[in-house]
């Protein structure tokens, strides 16, 4: 939502979700140039949103899926060990 004043500062809330859809571009950039796997986009941007409460408001489009780069990585359990 755009204030009705151009001049006007914007909200404190509507400062944080630019705050977020810009560091959700930087991952989406990341990602794109193969800087991180997808899953490590999943979870940066599962915690972003989670630290930034932004899982109140409805999200932006999520951003297509570049083909992987990295292999994926078998997830372990707490014990260190392969998840049966």
């Amino acid at each position: 939502m755009k204030p009705n004043n151009p001049g006007a500062r914007p909200s404190h809330q509507e400062q944080l979700k630019q705050l977020y859809m810009n560091q959700k571009q930087t991952l989406d950039l990341f990602l794109k140039n193969g800087a991180i796997s997808r899953a490590q986009y999943d979870k940066s941007l599962r915690d972003l949103t989670r630290k930034m409460d932004m899982d109140r408001e409805p999200l932006p489009e999520a951003s297509p899926s570049p083909p992987e780069k990295q292999p994926t990585l078998t997830r372990l359990s707490r014990q260190g060990g392969p998840e049966p």
